[in-house]
């Protein structure tokens, strides 16, 4: 091999060097995640999470305008559950408030069917339906009694902050459930931890503020 074919050998594989390199680092940047409408990035110490643009309201005061959401449906419909998830990172003060941007499941016996309403601010949108049956009593939201505010602070002092304290990243997420085989109404809470995967859950009576369960 003379010294005109070792000299492009050595730029081939310098070349080819560049290439993997430039390919690698193309594959480990980081990559931009979707935000849901209405939620924009922010840092925080916990790092970049989606976090609403929109103030958050408790899950009682939601209610109120999800009915307004529901109102063009049917005039039978009852609520069938409630839920929010909170901004991965999201401060154990910020949980206290109890304050998010909530999702309202409606059953309609006459329909057969089920309604999302979601509340995003103070503004109702009703986004999807489907059939349904439900496999248990829909207890009457007369029953319901604990805002959010008053079911996290429960959870929290139950345990919950302890686990947030020793799990660092955390989300948090809340059901209001109004159908199930214990025939009554209950808050479901659970802060599940990214690192660790372990998660903290609490059953709590939407109605006197019994906690019925704990599961770690």
């Amino acid at each position: 091999m003379n010294r005109l074919e070792w000299i492009l050998g050595i730029l081939l594989v310098a070349l080819l060097l560049i290439v993997v390199g430039i390919s690698a680092l193309l594959w480990l940047q980081p990559r931009a995640t979707a935000v849901p409408e209405g939620y924009v990035q922010v840092t925080t110490a916990a790092g970049v999470a989606p976090t609403s643009v929109y103030p958050g309201a408790t899950a009682r005061v939601g209610y109120a305008a999800a009915q307004r959401g529901v109102a063009d449906w049917y005039a039978d419909a009852v609520l069938l559950d409630a839920v929010a998830t909170w901004p991965q990172g999201v401060s154990e003060t910020e949980l206290r408030a109890g304050t998010a941007n909530w999702g309202y499941t409606f059953y309609s016996p006459t329909a057969g069917a089920v309604t999302l309403v979601t509340v995003i601010g103070a503004t109702p949108k009703r986004v999807s339906e489907s059939p349904y049956t439900p496999p248990a009593t829909i207890m009457d939201a007369g029953a319901w009694l604990l805002d959010s505010q008053q079911a996290v602070n429960i959870f929290l002092d139950g345990g919950g902050a302890a686990f947030l304290q020793d799990n660092g990243i955390t989300t948090l997420i809340m059901q209001l459930a109004a159908s199930n085989r214990t025939e009554r109404m209950e808050w479901l809470v659970s802060l599940f931890a990214d690192e660790s995967g372990r998660s903290y859950t609490m059953r709590i009576d939407a109605t006197s503020g019994e906690i019925l369960e704990v599961i770690e």
